[in-house]
C-alpha cells in the first residue's frame, strides 16, 4: 500500500516537472522569440509604408515612421539573433537579418533619391524582391516557433493523460489490495475466535455433566448411611447445587479466557477464574485463551499502523500549512517589490519627461527636424513607461487590498464625454472615426478617477486595435435601473478560444502579439476590478477580423448631481480622423 502511494506521488511529481519544463521553454524561450520576430516584421512593414508614401507624395512627415524604425532596427535585430541562438532557429534568424540588411541598404538610397523621380522608382522596384525575401524568412521563423510552441503543448498534454492513466491504474490496484487485505485479516481473526468459543462451550457442558453425576452419587451415599429418607433427598439436592456451581465456574473461566489475556479472568492471576485455583475446571480454558490471543494481537498491529498513518497525515498537514504560509509570504514580497520598483522608476521618468518638455520649448530653429523626431520618440516611450508603472502600482494595490473606491454622485455622461475628447487626437492620428451618442444625464454613484480610468482603457483599446478608416462607436444611456455604456469597434477582434482569459493579468490576444500591437495586458484586469467595486458588470462580444463590442452596466442613481450643459438630454458627439 505504501509503495502504491509513493508510486502515485512519483508519477504526479514527474508530470509536474515535465509540464513545468515545457511551460518554462514556452514562456522563456519560444514566446519571446515569436514576439521579437513579429516586432521586426512590423518595424520593416512600417518603414516600407512610410518610405513608399514619401516617394509618392514628397511629404517628409511620411518619413517619421521610417526614421523611427531605422533607429530601433539595430536593437531589434540583435535581440532576435540573441533569442534565436538559444534554440534551433539561429539559421532562420540570421537569414532574416541578412535579407533585412539588404533591403535597408536599397531603402536608404531610395530615401535619398528625389521623390517621384525615376531613380526613386527604380530603387523601389529593386527593393521589392528583397522585402519579399525578408517576409518569407520572417514567415519561416514564425511557423517554426509556432510548431515549437505546439510541440511543447502536446508534450505537456500527453504527460497529463499518461499521469491520469497511471494514477487510475494505481488506484484500482490499491483498492484490490485493500479488499484482499481485509478478507485475509477477517479470516485470521474470526476463525480462531470461533474455534475457541465452540471448544469452550463443549468443555463447559462436559464438566457440568460430570459434576452433577458426582454430586448425586455422594449425596445418595450420605443419605443411606444416615438411614433417613429425608437425608437421601437432602443429599441429592446438595449434590445438584455443588455441580451447578462447578459448571458455572467452568463456563465463567472459558468465557473470560476468550476475552482477556491467556489464563486470566477479570484481572485474576493466570490459570484462575473468579478466584478458582489452577488445576480446577475453570482453568481448563487457559490453552484456548492463548489461541484466541492471536486475533487481538493482529488487531493491535493494525491499530498501530493506523496510528502511524495518522501521524504521517498530521505531519503532511503541518508541512502543507508551512508551504501555504511561505507562498503567502513570497506573494507579499513580490507585491512589495513591484510597488517599490514602480515608485523608484517614477523619479527618473519624471526627470526624463521634464527635460524633454524643456528641449521642446526651446527657441525656434535650435532643434533640427531629426532632433525633434527623436524627442517625439522619447516622449512617446516615456508615456508608455509611465502608463505601465501606473498599471503595475494599481495591480499591486489590488493584490494587497489597499485599492479603495470612494463613491459619490456623478454623471456618467460627462465622464464619457471627457474620455472621448481625450482620445480624439490619437484617433485622428490613426485615421479612426469616433462616433459618440451620449443621452445624458446618466446619474450613478462612483469614483470619478476610477471611472475615468475605465473609459480611458476601453476607448484606447478600441482605437489601438482598429485599423485605419475603421470606426469606434460609443453609446451611453440610462435603461431602467442601470446606466448602460456600449463601445463597439471594427477592429481585429479576439479569437473565440481566448475570450475566457480576457480579464486575466498580463493576458494578450495572439493576433495582437502577431501584429506587434503594443500593450501590457493589465488594463482589462484593472477595469474588471474597478467595475466589481462599483457593483457593475462588463461583457465582451468579439469576432476575429470583424470587431468587438464591450457592454458595461452600472447601478443607476436617483440623486442627480449638478450637471453641466455638455451632457444634457440628447447631446451627441461625432469625431473622425
Amino acid at each position: 500500500m505504501v509503495a502504491l502511494v509513493v508510486g502515485c506521488g512519483a508519477v504526479e511529481l514527474a508530470a509536474v516537472l515535465v509540464e513545468h519544463h515545457a511551460e518554462r521553454q514556452l514562456v522563456v524561450e519560444v514566446q519571446p522569440l515569436r514576439l521579437a520576430n513579429a516586432e521586426l516584421r512590423a518595424m520593416l512593414a512600417g518603414a516600407q509604408a512610410g518610405l513608399r508614401g514619401y516617394s509618392l507624395t514628397g511629404d517628409e512627415r511620411m518619413l517619421d515612421t521610417y526614421e523611427i524604425a531605422r533607429s530601433e532596427y539595430g536593437l531589434a535585430g540583435d535581440e532576435l539573433l540573441r533569442l534565436g541562438a538559444d534554440r534551433d532557429s539561429a539559421a532562420a534568424a540570421s537569414a532574416q537579418i541578412d535579407q533585412a540588411d539588404g533591403w535597408w541598404a536599397v531603402a536608404e538610397r531610395q530615401r535619398q533619391a528625389p521623390p517621384g523621380s525615376d531613380e526613386a522608382a527604380a530603387y523601389a522596384e529593386q527593393g521589392e524582391p528583397l522585402f519579399r525575401a525578408f517576409v518569407a524568412a520572417n514567415d519561416e521563423l514564425r511557423i517554426s516557433t509556432e510548431e515549437q510552441a505546439a510541440d511543447l503543448g502536446d508534450q505537456a498534454e500527453a504527460m497529463r493523460w499518461v499521469t491520469i492513466a497511471v494514477i487510475c491504474l494505481l488506484t484500482v490496484l490499491a483498492a484490490a489490495l485493500a479488499v484482499v487485505t481485509a478478507v485475509r485479516t477477517r479470516r485470521r481473526i474470526v476463525g480462531p475466535l470461533t474455534a475457541v468459543v465452540t471448544e469452550a462451550e463443549s468443555r463447559a457442558a462436559a464438566s457440568a455433566a460430570a459434576g452433577a453425576a458426582a454430586g448425586v452419587k455422594a449425596g445418595t451415599a450420605a443419605g443411606v448411611k444416615a438411614g433417613s429418607a429425608a437425608g437421601v433427598a437432602a443429599g441429592s439436592a446438595d449434590g445438584l447445587a455443588v455441580a451447578s456451581g462447578a459448571g458455572a465456574t467452568v463456563a465463567s473461566g472459558a468465557v473470560s479466557a476468550a476475552g482477556t489475556r491467556p489464563g486470566s479472568a477479570a484481572g485474576t492471576r493466570p490459570g484462575s477464574a473468579a478466584g478458582v485455583r489452577p488445576g480446577s475446571a475453570a482453568g481448563a480454558g487457559q490453552g484456548l485463551a492463548a489461541e484466541a490471543w492471536q486475533g487481538p494481537a493482529e488487531i493491535r498491529a493494525i491499530a498501530e499502523a493506523l496510528d502511524a498513518a495518522a501521524e504521517r497525515a498530521e505531519e503532511m498537514r503541518r508541512n502543507e500549512e508551512l508551504v501555504v504560509a511561505r507562498l503567502h509570504e513570497i506573494d507579499t514580497v513580490k507585491s512589495d517589490f513591484m510597488s517599490t520598483v514602480s515608485h523608484e522608476l517614477r523619479t527618473p521618468l519624471t526627470s526624463i519627461s521634464g527635460y524633454v518638455e524643456l528641449m521642446r520649448d526651446a527657441e525656434p530653429g535650435q532643434l533640427t527636424a531629426s532632433q525633434e523626431r527623436m524627442l517625439d520618440v522619447i516622449a512617446r516611450n516615456a508615456r508608455r513607461l509611465r502608463d505601465l508603472i501606473e498599471d503595475i502600482l494599481t495591480l499591486s494595490r489590488i493584490e494587497s487590498g489597499d485599492f479603495r473606491t470612494m463613491r459619490g454622485p456623478l454623471d456618467l455622461a460627462e465622464v464619457v464625454l471627457r474620455a472621448v475628447a481625450a482620445v480624439e487626437p490619437t484617433a485622428a492620428k490613426a485615421f479612426v472615426g469616433l462616433h459618440a451618442d451620449v443621452r445624458g444625464p446618466v446619474p450613478v454613484r462612483g469614483d470619478s478617477a476610477q471611472l475615468n480610468r475605465v473609459l480611458d482603457n476601453l476607448l484606447s483599446n478600441a482605437v489601438k486595435f482598429t485599423p485605419a478608416e475603421g470606426t469606434v462607436t460609443i453609446t451611453v444611456e440610462r435603461r431602467g435601473d442601470h446606466a448602460l455604456l456600449v463601445i463597439a469597434d471594427t477592429g481585429m477582434g479576439i479569437p473565440e478560444d481566448e475570450a475566457e482569459a480576457l480579464f486575466g493579468r498580463f493576458f494578450r490576444a495572439s493576433n495582437a502579439i502577431r501584429q506587434a500591437v503594443p500593450g501590457t495586458g493589465l488594463g482589462l484586469a484593472i477595469v474588471h476590478t474597478i467595475l466589481s467595486n462599483h457593483e457593475g458588470t462588463i461583457e465582451v462580444r468579439s469576432t476575429e477580423n470583424v470587431g468587438t463590442t464591450v457592454t458595461v452596466k452600472l447601478p443607476a442613481d436617483e440623486l442627480v448631481p449638478a450637471l453641466s450643459g455638455s451632457s444634457r438630454d440628447g447631446v451627441g458627439r461625432d469625431g473622425a480622423g
